[in-house]
Parts: C-alpha cells; structure tokens; sequence
C-alpha cells in the first residue's frame, strides 16, 4: 500500500498553494523588477547626455565673446576705446551666417537637432552642422537648445534691460530626448 501512494501524484491543496506561491512571485517581478529594467538604461542616456552638452559647450566656449571682440591676440574688447558689444535684443547669429563660420558664442543660440529628432525642433538645425559628421550617430533622438544671454548680477544693484550688456554671457545648453528628462549645462564667457 505504501507504494501506490507514492505515485498518485499532488493533491488539489498543493497545487492550490503552488498556484498562491507563483502568483506572489510573479506580482513581485511585475511591481518590483520589471520597472527597474526600464530604468536600466537611464545611466546610459544621463552619460550620453553629458557627453553631447559638453561638446556643445566646448564648442561654444571656444570662439570669441562678442561679434565686435578682437579674434587676433584678444587685445581689444568690445565695450572698450569706443567699441560697443552687441545689444541683447540682437544676440543669434548674424542674418546669412553659417554654422561652420560662427565666431562668437551667441551664434549658436537655437535648437540643434540629430538626424531623428528634427520635428521637436522646427526651424532648428543639425547637430552634424556643429559638430561635424563624426559621433553624431550616437546622438540621432537628441534635441539640444542653446540660450546665450548677458548675465547682471541684480542682487549688486544691476538692472536687467533691453539694451544692457556686461562683462559676462550666461550660456545655458538644454539636452533632451524623446523619453527621458532634459538636463541643464550653464557654462559663463567673459569678455577677456
């Protein structure tokens, strides 16, 4: 008799706890796991991120402070022996200028976008435009926006206006894509 019992298999409790068991384990996996793996790639895209603002903001950051800035030697300033800088309400690129002959930092104000982000931009252009063909690929969902305006401290008694300039230009990059949070660069140019 012993034998036979041996054989007959589970009983209708034991597959019933069976059952609670896996139902406990999958809502586990379900609230618990299997939204971190989503989050999983967030690491990658802040990386990724970073990498573009920084090589936005280097490129920014390497030509000259103003239109009207000395690009020979940095001798003369704008600002200086009767040489204004150019007014805030004139900050972008001038009318006909291409990307590859920007030569001050507020040219680069706008979008930049990469080859499959184009319609979050509208009148934008391309990142390849700035940071030629090479990486770019890895940046096709990325959008970044570029304002470029002059920094007065208020807290000393500067007043912010229309036609103000000073020493500095705020230049704040923005980095989004089409899924994940955008992330903030502020870099400073001095007029030196």
């Amino acid at each position: 008799m012993l034998a036979r019992r041996a054989n007959r298999g589970m009983t209708l409790i034991e597959s019933v706890v069976a059952m609670v068991i896996l139902a406990i384990a999958l809502i586990t996996l379900t609230s618990f796991l299997f939204p971190s793996v989503k989050k999983s790639a967030m690491p990658h895209y802040e990386v990724r991120a970073a990498a573009l603002g920084q090589a936005v903001l280097n490129q920014i950051l390497a030509v000259s402070f103003d239109e009207h800035s000395d690009r020979e030697g940095g001798l003369a300033r704008c600002d200086e022996s009767g040489v204004l800088c150019t007014p805030p309400g004139q900050l972008g690129a001038e009318s006909d200028e291409q990307p590859a002959f920007f030569n001050d930092v507020d040219d680069y104000i706008g979008c930049w976008y990469g080859a499959n982000a184009q319609q979050q931009c509208g009148q934008g252009l391309p990142l390849t435009d700035i940071m030629g063909g090479d990486g770019v690929q890895d940046y096709r969902n990325f959008v970044v926006n570029v304002q470029v305006e002059y920094d007065v401290d208020t807290a000393l008694g500067g007043q912010v206006t229309s036609q103000q300039t000073s020493q500095f230009k705020k230049i704040l990059v923005e980095v989004s894509a089409s899924n994940f949070a955008a992330y903030r660069f502020v870099a400073y140019k001095g007029n030196y």
